[in-house]
């Protein structure tokens, strides 16, 4: 079910030049339940349709990412969450070294993994 009220959106940019943004999941109530296999999924088919999208795991977490190229930065994006009530899309940009933000969304997934353990 859509949220009743607004949603807060939170963006943190350091000095570093890396930029967090933590974005709720918010979609209909028929939507599919929360998994991270499903995350997989759509993360590989992105990273198949050859648009320089790249498929990790951080800590069995699937995560998507993109190179920058000079003219535009690059990110690591990981959803977390249980529900999708309490799920959110956090995606790490930055004109640094991918494998920085890789290290950024690490400390978060390894955070989260800490606060929820299975």
């Amino acid at each position: 079910m859509l949220p009743a009220q607004s949603q807060t959106t939170v963006a943190l940019a350091y000095a570093s030049g890396i930029q967090v943004n933590v974005v709720p999941w918010v979609y209909g109530r028929d939507a599919p339940g929360f998994s991270q296999e499903r995350n997989a999924a759509a993360y590989e088919k992105a990273a198949s349709q050859g648009i320089g999208i790249d498929v990790a795991q951080i800590d069995a977490i699937p995560v998507r990412s993109e190179k920058g190229n000079g003219s535009s930065p690059g990110w690591v994006e990981v959803n977390l969450g249980t529900t999708n009530a309490d799920a959110l899309d956090i995606s790490v940009i930055g004109t640094v070294p991918l494998s920085d933000l890789y290290d950024v969304a690490g400390s978060i997934i390894e955070q989260w993994l800490a606060d929820h353990p299975s």
